[in-house]
């Protein structure tokens, strides 16, 4: 794979080329041009062709990302293609929650859905005819019955960590029409929902039932392995092997156990046979350099590693782990110890504690703020650090933005906003952010699944000697509910003016809190959801006698 040729900012030709390699079904080489095309000059046609490209190797959250991005800057009238394309791509996620909204927004804009271009299967699904189906099986003897509509409900559960919903969907169908697939689900869903000696039984069951099978012995090992009874989940994992055929299917069971084995022969030969099969099953390519790499193959590893980064160059995990893999090609040694890789997508652990302690000692020392943030390393950390699983590490690069906010800052607290890997504690917290810098700029955000859209408002307070808590205050109360009472955030404005004008004058800033301010500009707000003044105290943790007092004073303001 060659270089992509700098051609200039006109966007069309590399959409052209793109377009050429993709209909000769090279993707990866169609995304670099589209790619670069994006870094040269902002265009919605390349974002909706990366989208789409993205879709077509089967890279649905990678592609659902690009539709967010494309939400959030394309014009009302142009909307409804996302919501369509996000609707069609949930679906094939088995995330049936966020497709029908994208559906319902879809038809909220147009006033219509053209069912020609749909599959049949989200035809059926929406329509109630896989339901209608699935409802015959009560006149049905166990071997007729279809309980296919469950099997689909208890992956979706799974696919999303629902794992006590899948367990009972699943314990609904009876033993005699669960195949070796469907046993195989509920035994995963038991273990990762801590029901370890249930997981045996159903795999021991399906032992019985469907005679020898690699799901069952896997399933056996991970549970046994669980329970660090390593001597059982060996056995198991050697019985699995024994009695593989070299199936399709039984590929990904055996790739998943000798990674937990750390079996890294077979775990390569799996994962080889994997990504050819699927070239763009991007964790499977990354586990797969992993596997070379512990192999001591650091030139087979540098390859696979390549070709998952160019499928995301924004993943700063595998960009990472790519300068860690060409350094011990270069050198043809492990000179800092780092292998055996663990199979996970997080960054070597003496790498992570190194990114860790520098943002921790960053967000302490606001002099040299501003000079690393500049760093191209500090750049791929604060975004890292931002989406760390360890809140103390994401609250200290949102303060290091915060701090700083340059243009660049600005640019990375908008875009983590779109990202939907990103949980709400973050979303709240850059959303509070915003509004404290005085952005009144329409910002999307990503809740789990769904798309949104905030204009923050101008506020009375703002510029007034005496209002920095008031602001504050309300940046609290609209972080607090965005997810929850976005149609009814206006309110909450007027409210904080309401409040500021009333108090300002009586109280001073001392004698409040932020939580007791936005109680009380959460209640005078009277939102749809939080319009019960107990509620509201709770929601923010206040004492009811000074919360009761803050109300009366309002009022009498009011009376006056």
């Amino acid at each position: 794979m060659g270089k992509v040729i700098l051609l200039d900012k006109n966007v069309k030709p590399y959409r052209k080329i793109a377009d050429s390699f993709a209909e000769n079904e090279n993707f990866l080489r169609a995304l670099e041009f589209l790619l670069s095309a994006k870094n040269i000059s902002f265009n919605l046609d390349v974002i909706v062709d990366i989208a789409d490209l993205y879709a077509d190797m089967g890279l649905l959250e990678l592609s659902n990302k690009y539709w967010y991005i494309y939400l959030d800057k394309a014009p009302k009238d142009k909307v409804s293609v996302a919501y369509e394309e996000l609707a069609i791509n949930y679906f094939y996620m088995d995330n049936y929650l966020a497709s029908s909204f994208y559906f319902h927004q879809k038809l909220s804009v147009d006033g219509f859905i053209n069912k020609e271009g749909l599959g049949q299967e989200i035809l059926d699904f929406f329509s109630g005819e896989e339901l209608k189906r699935s409802a015959y099986r009560v006149v049905y003897p166990f071997d007729k019955a279809d309980f296919s509509f469950d099997k689909k409900r208890a992956k979706r559960a799974i696919s999303v960590g629902a794992f006590s919903e899948a367990v009972k969907i699943l314990k609904d169908i009876p033993e005699e029409c669960r195949d070796e697939e469907t046993s195989g689900d509920l035994a995963v869903s038991l273990f990762m929902s801590d029901e370890l000696d249930e997981a045996e039984k159903v795999c021991r069951y399906s032992l019985l039932a469907h005679g020898e099978n690699v799901t069952a012995y896997c399933n056996l090992s991970t549970v046994f392995d669980m329970k660090e009874d390593l001597d059982n989940s060996e056995f198991y994992y050697r019985k699995a092997l024994s009695v593989r055929k070299g199936d399709k299917g039984e590929v990904y069971k055996i790739a998943t156990c000798s990674i937990e084995r750390e079996d890294h022969i077979t775990a390569n030969e799996c994962l080889k046979k994997i990504v050819e099969e699927r070239p763009y099953e991007l964790l499977m390519r990354f586990f797969l350099g992993l596997s070379f790499a512990n192999l001591g193959d650091f030139f087979g590893a540098e390859e696979q590693l390549k070709y998952a980064y160019k499928l995301n160059p924004d993943d700063v995990v595998i960009k990472e782990f790519l300068k860690i893999i060409t350094a011990m090609n270069e050198s043809g040694n492990d000179s800092e110890n780092l292998l055996p890789f663990k199979y996970v997508k997080e960054l070597p652990e003496s790498k992570e504690k190194k990114w860790k302690k520098k943002i921790r000692d960053t967000a302490k020392n606001s002099e040299k703020m501003s000079s690393m943030v500049k760093k191209s390393e500090f750049k791929d950390m604060i975004v890292w650090g931002l989406f760390n699983n360890d809140s103390a590490v994401m609250r200290d690069s949102a303060f290091i933005l915060s701090t700083v906010y340059s243009p660049y800052c600005k640019r990375v607290i908008l875009d983590a906003l779109l990202n939907p890997d990103g949980g709400e504690e973050l979303k709240r917290l850059l959303v509070y952010i915003l509004i404290l810098k005085g952005e009144k700029e329409k910002f999307g955000l990503v809740a789990g699944s769904f798309y949104l859209k905030f204009k923050p408002k101008k506020l009375v307070c703002e510029k007034k000697p005496d209002g920095g808590i008031y602001l504050s205050s309300y940046a609290l109360c609209v972080s607090r509910i965005i997810f929850n009472d976005v149609e009814d955030l206006d309110k909450l404005a007027y409210s904080c003016d309401r409040v500021y004008k009333s108090l300002s004058d009586k109280l001073s800033p001392d004698e409040l809190t932020n939580e007791e301010l936005g109680a009380l500009i959460l209640s005078e707000g009277k939102l749809k959801r939080l319009s019960d003044d107990n509620a509201v105290m709770r929601f923010f943790d206040v004492k009811k006698d000074k919360f009761d007092k803050l109300k009366q004073l309002l009022k009498g303001e009011k009376d006056d």
